[in-house]
């Protein structure tokens, strides 16, 4: 029997302390009033109820819980559950035990909860502010536009620290709610951990059309460097750039500091290089060790035989760097990011390089990868099965080069008569370039897609609707790249330019699987500023290089400022040696 103290409430949490040996954390869930409990070595047993004003409406499932709960009178543990007895009628409440997640030491929110979990946020059209995703998603009808739907979704990226200072490692993520004409808003959303129970508490609205830099904990603040696209530039690249400070203060995140900075630095290529990894004679497995940035994404390649039986695990502090894994010949995937998964084992269907990629979605983090690779075997494993692009061929790299080449690149369109324009300054310069297709304007405008390839150009993804990617959902992506493929048919390349110059690691490791390159560029011309005809010349001259990307614009607005400088640029540039290529062609 036990004898129960008066209950305490100590940061929005009921505490009930009851005596016994060893120690067990029992929490609630709203949504259910189911518990679970955590038992670990200790003097005493301390029950924590997860019922917070923030997530639980009056007459919910959990008050029974916490009234049972409060009325405890003994216990007892049978079949790996806690039997609690209360009440004068000797009524019995069982609970089971919450998985633990122990690597390296750390008691973790699996991902697989974090996207299938009710969030809370104030105004939602639910009529009861829950937001349940399924899988990372959810949709409703959108009030503001009854013909279209609200998708609300989990963004990849995420962060681990102790949000309340009890120790425990909580979460931080990002949810995105896409009302389509409406704008896309992304809230900054704490999740407690109640003894691996995920408590979600009140979001905090970022902004609309904003992009995540970096996500991290410093001690108990929560750093986010965020780019936002200003109102004069809808169409194209962050000009707003600021690192905002966040402490957890009454279950809500309250903001400590906002400071400005500079914008970001994007490149034609983004990811480290691929390292090969060779298997010395004898030698079958192959253990790597490394840290992946924020947001990062490494590949290896390793070759092998037909029947020979691969194996490839990466482990990480926090269980959230993922694989990808598919031939670099034929894009047979073995293992999707889709899959969120951290492993794979399997025969080797043909012969050909495999690229692995292990795929950050969270913090910066150390990873080990290890990696068999036995003698031959026999039998063939088919890959995962994961929608796929037909037609999609591998483009030429944009790598730096001491070669004086220089691929002039031009976004949003076609749009007459802009891009005819701008393909008459380059026939007359002898100069080729590659032209990113928003699929909205070639379905419009399809003249001006057909005379952009026939003139030589190569024809590469802007998406349709002119999205960020990064944080886009899975299906939300497919469907982008896919009406895209499907507008531009045989004339399309597998170049992918992302909108903003927005992506994450997931969506660039997807890309792959879907036989798509990401191209971004390494000299933003600011075209789309309408700076004036000199600066934009000035900007382009003096951050040209051999093998640069330029990034330009056919489309998006008003577009004589960048008609006028190109016709400056592509004969002062061949001056100097230059020539002009396309790689994605």
């Amino acid at each position: 029997m036990m004898a129960a103290t008066q209950p305490i409430t100590a940061t929005g949490l009921t505490r009930l302390e009851l005596s016994g040996t060893g120690a067990a954390n029992v929490t609630a869930d709203c949504r259910t009033g189911r518990g679970r409990y955590t038992q670990t070595a200790g003097s005493a047993i301390h029950f924590d109820i997860a019922y917070r004003d923030v997530r639980c409406a009056p007459d919910s499932l959990a008050d029974g819980f916490a009234n049972a709960l409060a009325r405890a009178a003994a216990y007892r543990f049978e079949n790996g559950s806690l039997v609690l007895t209360y009440g004068d009628q000797g009524g019995e409440m069982s609970l089971t035990s919450v998985i633990q997640n122990t690597s390296f030491g750390a008691e973790l929110l699996a991902w697989s909860l974090l996207e299938n979990m009710t969030y809370f946020v104030e105004g939602m059209p639910t009529g009861d502010n829950r937001v349940t995703l399924v899988n990372g998603e959810f949709r409703v009808q959108n009030p503001a536009d009854p013909a279209a739907e609200l998708i609300i979704s989990l963004a990849t990226i995420h962060s681990y620290g102790d949000l309340d200072g009890d120790g425990t490692l909580d979460t931080v993520v990002i949810l995105i709610f896409d009302g389509g004409a409406a704008g896309t808003l992304y809230y900054l959303t704490p999740v407690l951990n109640a003894g691996g129970l995920p408590i979600p508490l009140q979001p905090e609205l970022l902004g609309d059309s904003i992009f995540v830099r970096d996500l991290h904990f410093e001690g108990s603040q929560v750093i986010i460097d965020v780019d936002k696209v200003g109102a004069d530039n809808p169409a194209c690249c962050p000009i707003d750039s600021h690192r905002l400070t966040y402490i957890l203060e009454n279950d809500r995140f309250k903001p400590v500091n906002d400071a400005p900075l500079g914008p970001p630095e994007l490149r034609a290529n983004l990811d480290a290089p691929r390292q090969e990894l060779l298997f010395a004679p004898g030698i079958t497995t192959m253990g790597l060790t490394g840290t992946l940035p924020f947001n990062g994404l490494q590949s290896f390649g390793v070759s092998a035989q037909a029947g020979q039986q691969l194996s490839a695990t990466i482990q990480t502090p926090y269980n959230d760097v993922w694989l990808s894994i598919y031939g670099e010949n034929d894009r047979v995937v073995l293992r999707s990011i889709r899959t969120e998964s951290n492993t794979w084992s399997g025969m080797i269907p043909s012969t050909q390089n495999y690229i692995i990629r292990a795929v950050a979605a969270g913090s910066a983090t150390p990873y080990t990868l290890t990696i068999e690779l036995p003698g031959e075997q026999t039998g063939a494993r088919p890959g995962d099965a994961i929608p796929t692009v037909a037609g999609a061929n591998d483009p030429q790299q944009a790598q730096p080069s001491t070669e004086k080449v220089v691929y002039f690149t031009f976004d949003d369109g076609p749009v007459l008569p802009s891009t005819s324009t701008i393909l008459d300054i380059l026939a007359r310069n002898n100069a080729k370039a590659d032209f990113f297709v928003n699929g909205q304007q070639a379905e419009t405008q399809p003249d001006g897609l057909a005379a952009q390839y026939n003139a030589g150009h190569g024809l590469g993804s802007h998406t349709v609707s002119h999205p960020s990617l990064s944080g886009i959902s899975r299906d939300l992506f497919f469907q982008e790249i896919s009406r895209t493929r499907d507008i531009l048919g045989d004339q399309g390349s597998s170049c992918l330019r992302p909108p903003y110059g927005a992506t994450d690691a997931y969506t660039r490791a997807y890309a792959a699987e879907l036989g798509y390159t990401v191209v971004l560029w390494d000299v933003d011309s600011r075209d789309w500023s309408q700076p004036g005809v000199e600066s934009i010349v000035g900007t382009v001259q003096s951050g040209v290089f051999p093998g640069a990307v330029v990034l330009l614009h056919d489309g998006g607005g008003e577009r004589s400022q960048t008609h006028a400088s190109l016709e400056q640029l592509l004969p002062t540039l061949a001056k100097q040696g230059y020539t002009f290529r396309t790689f994605c062609r």
